[in-house]
């Protein structure tokens, strides 16, 4: 029995999480992703910033590079990414969706991590900080003590608590990411935040209306912050499964805001189908190439932006 119940256990955590993460994470093109020298020679010189992954969540040694996600890290060397921004996510609903989770499901995280969210103690955000944490994303898939959800139950701004955070999050130098926030969150938030506010990935609804995409009117809010939009690759926030879908988005985006306020977010091994891993991002950049961006302004786009933000938001030490 014992023996079995090893067995079962191998099975589960040694092949079930790559299978998974095949399934939950496909792509449209398979690499390897030629592109023109032209293109290549730019990328090589390229600064390269992604402002969210959800990699970490899928237990995979990032060190080698496999075939069961989006990313790990011998592509993203390759390819000049100086800077991943992994997410470390607590609440994901069993069963969620994009219209509605009851506040009371089943948190499958809870089932993958020893540890939960900040419990609804102010004084676990200064831990987390400790531990290196610099940028917070206030909900999820779910309302929660901090304020509500894009598609939540109550779709609430901050509450009591979550300006208490705000206000602590600031006083460490931390960054709060609107991404997944209802509307009167996002509102709060930007009528409190003195630093710079990122949406770290998501869409547009110039190119894709839907409520999970940021509005005109939130987007220019969070430019006047100083803060960048993080555009995503996936289906829902461009409405597209091609390159040229998130290029429309970008466009969209920079010719709203200014290309000093729009950046990459892609949602990499977020349960999400992209058209290609983080081994093709030199096609975004022959992409953004042939729609006419110029070299100056795909270095923003592609990740300077992202710097200047954390530059200016962050904490020198």
């Amino acid at each position: 029995i014992v023996l079995l119940i090893l067995a079962v256990a191998a099975l589960f955590f040694g092949i079930v999480p790559g299978e998974v993460a095949r399934q939950k994470n496909p792509v449209m093109m398979p690499p390897p992703y030629p592109v023109s020298a032209a293109a290549a020679d730019l990328h090589q010189g390229l600064f390269v910033a992604d402002l969210h992954a959800d990699s970490l969540l899928r237990g995979r040694d990032l060190l080698a590079h496999g075939r069961s996600g989006h990313v790990d890290l011998p592509p993203l060397q390759l390819d000049n990414v100086g800077l991943q921004t992994f997410s470390v996510v607590t609440q994901v609903p069993a069963g969620r969706n994009f219209t509605r989770n009851a506040s009371d499901a089943l948190d499958i995280i809870s089932v993958l991590a020893i540890a939960q969210s900040l419990e609804g103690e102010l004084r676990n955000l200064d831990s987390l900080h400790a531990a290196g944490f610099r940028m917070l994303g206030l909900v999820h898939f779910l309302d929660n003590a901090v304020g509500g959800w894009v598609h939540g139950e109550h779709k609430g701004g901050l509450t009591d608590f979550g300006r208490a955070l705000l206000q602590r999050a600031e006083q460490l130098g931390m960054l709060i990411d609107v991404a997944h926030a209802s509307a009167a969150l996002v509102e709060d938030v930007l009528a409190l935040a003195t630093r710079p506010v990122p949406s770290s990935h998501g869409g547009v609804r110039g190119t894709c209306d839907n409520q999970r995409s940021l509005s005109d009117t939130q987007a220019h809010a969070i430019a006047a912050s100083g803060g960048v939009i993080g555009i995503g690759f996936w289906p829902r926030a461009t409405c597209g499964d091609d390159v040229a879908a998130i290029v429309r988005a970008l466009r969209y985006a920079v010719d709203l805001v200014g290309v000093e306020h729009v950046a990459l977010g892609s949602d990499f091994d977020g349960s999400v189908q992209v058209p290609f891993d983080a081994s093709g991002l030199p096609l975004l950049t022959e992409a953004l190439l042939q729609a006419g961006f110029s070299p100056a302004d795909i270095e923003k786009v592609m990740g300077s932006n992202v710097v200047r933000v954390l530059q200016s938001g962050l904490p020198a030490g």
